[in-house]
Protein backbone atom coordinates (compact mmCIF):
# COMPACT_ATOMS: atom_id res chain seq x y z
CA UNK A 1 0.00 0.00 0.00
CA UNK A 2 1.09 3.44 -0.74
CA UNK A 3 2.03 5.25 2.22
CA UNK A 4 -0.66 8.01 2.60
CA UNK A 5 1.81 11.23 2.11
CA UNK A 6 3.35 9.88 -0.28
CA UNK A 7 0.06 9.02 -2.00
CA UNK A 8 -0.81 12.96 -1.30
CA UNK A 9 2.89 13.97 -3.12
CA UNK A 10 1.69 11.73 -5.99
CA UNK A 11 -1.82 13.21 -6.66
CA UNK A 12 -0.33 16.87 -6.03
CA UNK A 13 2.87 16.46 -8.50
CA UNK A 14 -0.33 14.77 -11.25
CA UNK A 15 -2.25 17.89 -10.95
CA UNK A 16 0.64 20.20 -10.97
CA UNK A 17 1.48 18.16 -14.52
CA UNK A 18 -1.42 18.08 -16.08
CA UNK A 19 -1.80 22.21 -15.38
CA UNK A 20 1.72 22.78 -16.92
CA UNK A 21 3.17 24.22 -13.56
CA UNK A 22 5.10 20.51 -13.88
CA UNK A 23 7.89 18.58 -11.81
CA UNK A 24 10.18 16.63 -13.71
CA UNK A 25 9.80 13.74 -11.32
CA UNK A 26 9.49 13.42 -7.61
CA UNK A 27 11.94 14.92 -6.00
CA UNK A 28 13.28 16.34 -9.46
CA UNK A 29 14.01 19.83 -10.43
CA UNK A 30 10.54 21.50 -11.03
CA UNK A 31 9.03 23.67 -13.47
CA UNK A 32 9.62 27.56 -13.80
CA UNK A 33 5.82 28.23 -13.13
CA UNK A 34 6.20 25.95 -9.67
CA UNK A 35 8.81 27.65 -8.82
CA UNK A 36 7.65 30.84 -8.84
CA UNK A 37 4.19 29.43 -7.22
CA UNK A 38 5.96 28.35 -4.52
CA UNK A 39 7.96 31.70 -4.15
CA UNK A 40 4.80 33.92 -4.25
CA UNK A 41 3.52 31.15 -1.49
CA UNK A 42 6.39 31.60 1.01
CA UNK A 43 6.20 35.28 0.79
CA UNK A 44 1.90 35.15 1.20
CA UNK A 45 2.26 32.97 4.34
CA UNK A 46 4.91 34.98 5.60
CA UNK A 47 2.93 38.22 4.74
CA UNK A 48 0.40 36.27 7.12
CA UNK A 49 1.99 35.62 9.95
CA UNK A 50 2.79 39.60 9.71
CA UNK A 51 -1.00 40.36 9.75
CA UNK A 52 -0.69 41.93 6.01
CA UNK A 53 -3.70 40.07 4.75
CA UNK A 54 -3.80 42.44 1.91
CA UNK A 55 -0.81 42.30 0.49
CA UNK A 56 -0.92 38.14 1.29
CA UNK A 57 -4.23 37.71 -0.24
CA UNK A 58 -2.40 39.36 -4.10
CA UNK A 59 0.58 37.11 -2.76
CA UNK A 60 -1.35 33.96 -2.64
CA UNK A 61 -3.58 35.09 -5.95
CA UNK A 62 -0.36 35.28 -7.98
CA UNK A 63 0.39 32.06 -6.51
CA UNK A 64 -2.76 30.23 -7.99
CA UNK A 65 -2.21 31.95 -11.30
CA UNK A 66 1.32 30.93 -11.98
CA UNK A 67 0.07 26.78 -10.67
CA UNK A 68 -3.71 26.65 -10.54
CA UNK A 69 -3.50 22.68 -9.89
CA UNK A 70 -1.37 23.88 -6.59
CA UNK A 71 -3.65 22.86 -3.65
CA UNK A 72 -1.47 24.40 -1.00
CA UNK A 73 -1.54 28.02 -2.56
CA UNK A 74 -5.37 27.65 -2.82
CA UNK A 75 -5.67 26.48 0.89
CA UNK A 76 -3.35 29.41 2.03
CA UNK A 77 -5.57 31.76 -0.14
CA UNK A 78 -8.84 31.07 0.95
CA UNK A 79 -7.24 31.56 4.67
CA UNK A 80 -6.39 35.14 3.23
CA UNK A 81 -9.86 35.84 1.63
CA UNK A 82 -11.57 34.70 4.67
CA UNK A 83 -9.59 37.16 6.82
CA UNK A 84 -10.51 39.89 4.70
CA UNK A 85 -14.30 39.00 4.78
CA UNK A 86 -14.21 37.41 0.97
CA UNK A 87 -15.78 34.53 2.36
CA UNK A 88 -17.79 33.15 -1.04
CA UNK A 89 -14.46 33.39 -2.63
CA UNK A 90 -12.30 31.77 0.13
CA UNK A 91 -15.39 28.80 0.17
CA UNK A 92 -14.72 28.57 -3.78
CA UNK A 93 -10.61 28.19 -3.56
CA UNK A 94 -11.02 25.56 -1.05
CA UNK A 95 -13.93 23.73 -3.49
CA UNK A 96 -11.25 23.63 -6.09
CA UNK A 97 -8.96 22.61 -3.48
CA UNK A 98 -10.53 19.09 -2.66
CA UNK A 99 -11.15 18.70 -6.46
CA UNK A 100 -7.49 18.30 -6.48
CA UNK A 101 -7.16 16.59 -3.21
CA UNK A 102 -10.26 14.93 -2.60
CA UNK A 103 -8.79 12.79 -0.08
CA UNK A 104 -7.50 15.34 1.77
CA UNK A 105 -9.76 15.24 5.22
CA UNK A 106 -8.05 18.37 6.84
CA UNK A 107 -9.23 20.22 3.68
CA UNK A 108 -12.86 19.16 3.86
CA UNK A 109 -12.74 20.07 7.64
CA UNK A 110 -11.72 23.23 7.08
CA UNK A 111 -14.00 23.89 4.51
CA UNK A 112 -16.89 22.89 6.84
CA UNK A 113 -15.83 25.11 9.52
CA UNK A 114 -16.22 28.18 6.96
CA UNK A 115 -19.30 26.48 6.06
CA UNK A 116 -20.71 26.57 9.20
CA UNK A 117 -19.65 29.53 10.04
CA UNK A 118 -21.45 30.87 6.91
CA UNK A 119 -24.62 29.15 8.93
CA UNK A 120 -24.40 26.36 5.90
CA UNK A 121 -25.31 23.35 8.55
CA UNK A 122 -26.21 20.63 5.87
CA UNK A 123 -23.08 21.02 3.23
CA UNK A 124 -20.83 21.48 6.99
CA UNK A 125 -21.90 17.99 7.63
CA UNK A 126 -20.95 16.57 3.92
CA UNK A 127 -17.59 17.83 4.32
CA UNK A 128 -17.62 16.37 7.81
CA UNK A 129 -19.01 12.79 6.40
CA UNK A 130 -16.65 13.00 4.03
CA UNK A 131 -13.60 13.79 5.80
CA UNK A 132 -14.62 11.27 8.22
CA UNK A 133 -14.62 8.48 5.64
CA UNK A 134 -11.46 9.71 4.80
CA UNK A 135 -10.00 9.22 8.19
CA UNK A 136 -12.04 7.87 11.18
CA UNK A 137 -9.75 8.85 13.78
CA UNK A 138 -9.55 12.49 12.81
CA UNK A 139 -10.50 14.70 15.92
CA UNK A 140 -10.46 17.71 14.14
CA UNK A 141 -13.64 16.09 12.33
CA UNK A 142 -15.16 14.80 14.62
CA UNK A 143 -15.10 18.15 16.78
CA UNK A 144 -16.18 20.24 13.56
CA UNK A 145 -19.17 17.21 13.78
CA UNK A 146 -19.54 18.27 17.40
CA UNK A 147 -20.10 22.13 16.20
CA UNK A 148 -22.25 21.56 13.53
CA UNK A 149 -24.56 18.98 15.94
CA UNK A 150 -24.17 21.76 18.74
CA UNK A 151 -25.23 24.96 16.00
CA UNK A 152 -28.71 22.72 14.78
CA UNK A 153 -29.69 22.18 18.32
CA UNK A 154 -29.00 18.21 18.63
CA UNK A 155 -26.84 18.69 22.17
CA UNK A 156 -26.71 15.14 22.69
CA UNK A 157 -25.12 13.90 19.27
CA UNK A 158 -22.80 17.10 19.82
CA UNK A 159 -21.79 15.69 23.15
CA UNK A 160 -21.42 12.34 21.68
CA UNK A 161 -18.89 13.80 19.20
CA UNK A 162 -17.04 16.15 21.66
CA UNK A 163 -16.29 13.20 24.05
CA UNK A 164 -14.96 11.04 20.42
CA UNK A 165 -12.56 13.58 19.28
CA UNK A 166 -11.07 14.06 23.52
CA UNK A 167 -10.79 10.26 22.73
CA UNK A 168 -8.06 11.14 20.61
CA UNK A 169 -6.74 14.25 22.18
CA UNK A 170 -7.69 14.38 25.72
CA UNK A 171 -6.02 17.33 27.24
CA UNK A 172 -7.22 19.31 23.72
CA UNK A 173 -7.95 23.10 25.48
CA UNK A 174 -10.54 24.32 23.14
CA UNK A 175 -12.39 20.82 23.03
CA UNK A 176 -11.99 20.87 27.22
CA UNK A 177 -13.65 24.10 27.44
CA UNK A 178 -16.58 23.64 24.74
CA UNK A 179 -17.58 20.33 26.36
CA UNK A 180 -17.70 21.77 29.62
CA UNK A 181 -20.05 25.09 28.51
CA UNK A 182 -22.27 22.76 26.54
CA UNK A 183 -22.60 20.52 30.01
CA UNK A 184 -23.19 23.97 31.75
CA UNK A 185 -25.80 24.60 29.18
CA UNK A 186 -27.28 21.34 29.51
CA UNK A 187 -27.77 22.10 32.98
CA UNK A 188 -24.85 19.61 34.33
CA UNK A 189 -22.64 22.00 36.77
CA UNK A 190 -21.12 18.55 37.93
CA UNK A 191 -19.96 17.44 34.79
CA UNK A 192 -18.75 21.12 33.51
CA UNK A 193 -16.60 21.57 36.61
CA UNK A 194 -15.23 17.85 36.12
CA UNK A 195 -14.10 19.15 32.62
CA UNK A 196 -12.84 22.44 33.83
CA UNK A 197 -10.45 21.02 36.49
CA UNK A 198 -8.93 18.69 33.28
CA UNK A 199 -8.53 22.02 31.89
CA UNK A 200 -6.97 23.84 34.70
CA UNK A 201 -4.53 20.70 35.06
CA UNK A 202 -3.24 21.86 31.34
CA UNK A 203 -2.12 24.82 32.67
CA UNK A 204 0.79 26.13 35.21
CA UNK A 205 -0.96 27.08 38.76
CA UNK A 206 -2.01 30.96 37.94
CA UNK A 207 -2.07 30.50 33.79
CA UNK A 208 -5.34 29.27 33.74
CA UNK A 209 -7.37 31.88 31.04
CA UNK A 210 -10.12 33.92 32.50
CA UNK A 211 -12.97 32.12 30.79
CA UNK A 212 -12.67 29.24 32.33
CA UNK A 213 -12.44 30.51 35.85
CA UNK A 214 -15.73 32.44 34.74
CA UNK A 215 -17.18 29.21 33.59
CA UNK A 216 -16.16 26.96 36.67
CA UNK A 217 -17.67 30.06 38.68
CA UNK A 218 -20.95 29.82 36.91
CA UNK A 219 -21.19 25.73 37.76
CA UNK A 220 -20.50 26.12 41.11
CA UNK A 221 -23.14 29.03 41.39
CA UNK A 222 -25.73 26.28 39.64
CA UNK A 223 -24.77 23.95 42.69
CA UNK A 224 -25.27 26.60 45.20
CA UNK A 225 -21.74 26.65 46.20
CA UNK A 226 -21.53 30.69 46.67
CA UNK A 227 -18.52 31.53 48.59
CA UNK A 228 -16.67 28.97 45.92
CA UNK A 229 -18.78 30.79 42.99
CA UNK A 230 -17.52 34.56 44.46
CA UNK A 231 -13.97 33.01 44.42
CA UNK A 232 -13.84 32.14 41.17
CA UNK A 233 -15.04 35.13 39.66
CA UNK A 234 -12.66 37.28 41.75
CA UNK A 235 -10.04 35.03 40.57
CA UNK A 236 -11.46 35.78 37.05
CA UNK A 237 -11.14 39.11 37.25
CA UNK A 238 -7.64 39.02 38.20
CA UNK A 239 -7.00 37.70 35.09
CA UNK A 240 -8.24 39.70 32.53
CA UNK A 241 -9.50 43.28 31.65
CA UNK A 242 -12.72 43.64 34.76
CA UNK A 243 -16.42 44.46 33.33
CA UNK A 244 -19.70 46.06 34.92
CA UNK A 245 -20.57 42.62 34.25
CA UNK A 246 -17.75 40.25 36.04
CA UNK A 247 -18.34 42.86 38.90
CA UNK A 248 -22.12 42.56 39.29
CA UNK A 249 -21.75 38.96 39.30
CA UNK A 250 -19.27 38.90 41.50
CA UNK A 251 -21.20 41.37 43.25
CA UNK A 252 -24.33 38.76 43.37
CA UNK A 253 -22.74 35.82 44.25
CA UNK A 254 -20.81 37.79 47.30
CA UNK A 255 -24.48 38.48 48.32
CA UNK A 256 -25.73 35.05 48.67
CA UNK A 257 -23.04 33.86 50.32
CA UNK A 258 -23.58 36.23 53.05
CA UNK A 259 -20.73 38.26 52.23
CA UNK A 260 -22.70 41.97 52.08
CA UNK A 261 -19.82 44.35 52.36
CA UNK A 262 -17.74 42.64 49.78
CA UNK A 263 -20.78 42.45 47.23
CA UNK A 264 -21.52 46.38 48.22
CA UNK A 265 -17.10 46.85 47.53
CA UNK A 266 -18.02 45.06 43.71
CA UNK A 267 -21.12 46.40 43.14
CA UNK A 268 -19.28 49.60 43.41
CA UNK A 269 -16.82 48.68 40.64
CA UNK A 270 -19.34 47.80 38.60
CA UNK A 271 -20.51 51.21 39.02
CA UNK A 272 -17.08 53.14 38.78
CA UNK A 273 -16.88 50.97 35.25
CA UNK A 274 -20.15 52.22 33.70
CA UNK A 275 -22.31 54.22 36.09
CA UNK A 276 -25.59 53.97 34.00
CA UNK A 277 -25.18 50.13 34.26
CA UNK A 278 -28.71 48.93 35.11
CA UNK A 279 -28.26 45.40 36.89
CA UNK A 280 -25.48 46.83 39.08
CA UNK A 281 -27.96 49.92 40.21
CA UNK A 282 -30.59 47.47 41.02
CA UNK A 283 -28.31 45.59 43.03
CA UNK A 284 -26.73 48.21 44.61
CA UNK A 285 -30.55 49.20 45.91
CA UNK A 286 -31.43 45.50 47.21
CA UNK A 287 -27.61 45.44 48.88
CA UNK A 288 -28.73 48.79 50.05
CA UNK A 289 -31.92 47.45 51.79
CA UNK A 290 -34.14 49.24 49.10
CA UNK A 291 -35.35 46.25 47.55
CA UNK A 292 -36.16 42.52 48.18
CA UNK A 293 -35.78 40.74 44.84
CA UNK A 294 -33.14 38.77 43.53
CA UNK A 295 -30.18 40.23 41.26
CA UNK A 296 -29.56 39.77 38.19
CA UNK A 297 -26.35 40.87 35.93
CA UNK A 298 -27.29 39.91 32.51
CA UNK A 299 -29.14 42.71 30.35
Amino acid sequence: MVPRLSLIFALTWLSAALSGCRLSGPGGPISPSLAKCREYSQEGVLAMEQGRWASAETLLANAVACCPKDPEARRHHADALWKLNRRDEAVAQLEQATAILPDDAALRVRLAQMRLAMNQSEKARTEIDAALDIEPDSSSAWAMRARARRATGDAAGALADYHRALGFVPEDRDLLLETAELYRELNQPEKALALLHRLADTYAPGEEPQNAIYLEGLACAALGRWDEAADKYAAALARGKPTPELYCQLAEFRRRAGRSAEAASAVAEALRLQPDHGPSRRLYEEIAGRSSGVGSCRR
